[in-house]
């Protein structure tokens, strides 16, 4: 389920597509890494001028003003990551939350989140996934039951959450939903929840060196074939 989502897999489109980026900059920014690499396309493309060369190569330094297309067929490769995911799973201590009456859970088109206190964060590697000891997943079943799992011993299997984690909980399902939020009923305060996190999707950041301004990125139903063009 966690791999399987459109989120999951534009993610996975946007770390493709950044290293990529990365790589082709770091090309650029090396002289003779750069010739060895246009003597690799011409071997393979046939020959380019010189003009043609730069042009490229400054593309390779800054690409903000292109776009850089990744067919929705490459994301599949997004399934391969759930062989790595399910002994994390197995491995996981899970318990069932419900909340106080009137109180209920919503879920979207992005079900199962990945979530880790701000305060564990590696300044390096941000939240370091499932493998995080403070990470938990969370996975709403039912507006009366969500599932967590989590690394901590000695917590109840089923438990009570506090109106707090209730709508925490909500907060954290609203701000990770790709396009859709789900709920068995209609309020004011789902409306306003949803605006709040209309524009908050999950971004890629590359690290390191790297271009300052990236190429945006689309994942499309096919990928512009330049050799036909």
């Amino acid at each position: 389920m966690f791999v399987r989502t459109n989120f999951f897999r534009r993610m996975f489109a946007e770390l493709y597509a950044n290293r990529r980026m990365l790589q082709d900059y770091l090309i650029a920014s090396d002289d003779s890494a750069f010739e060895s690499q246009m003597e690799r396309f011409q071997a393979a493309k046939g020959e380019i001028s010189d003009e043609e060369k730069q042009e490229l190569r400054a593309i390779m330094l800054d690409p903000s003003d292109h776009v850089f297309q990744i067919s929705q067929e490459y994301t599949l490769k997004a399934l391969e990551c759930h062989g790595k995911l399910v002994p994390l799973f197995y491995s996981m201590k899970w318990s069932i939350l419900y909340p106080p009456k009137e109180a209920f859970f919503v879920t979207s088109d992005n079900p199962l989140l990945q979530w880790v206190s701000p305060k564990h964060h590696h300044s390096l590697y941000g939240t370091g996934g499932f493998r995080n000891k403070y990470s938990e997943a969370i996975l709403t079943l039912s507006p009366v039951h969500c599932l967590v799992g989590h690394w901590q011993e000695n917590v109840p299997k089923v438990f009570e959450a506090s109106n707090d984690r209730v709508e925490f909980t909500n907060e954290l399902i609203a701000a990770s939903a790709e396009r859709f939020l789900y709920s068995h009923v209609q309020s004011e305060s789902l409306l306003t929840l949803a605006k709040q996190h209309v524009d908050s999707q999950r971004i890629i950041h590359m690290c390191g060196p790297g271009p300052e301004k990236k190429a945006e990125i689309a994942v499309v139903r096919r990928a512009y074939n330049s050799s036909k063009h």
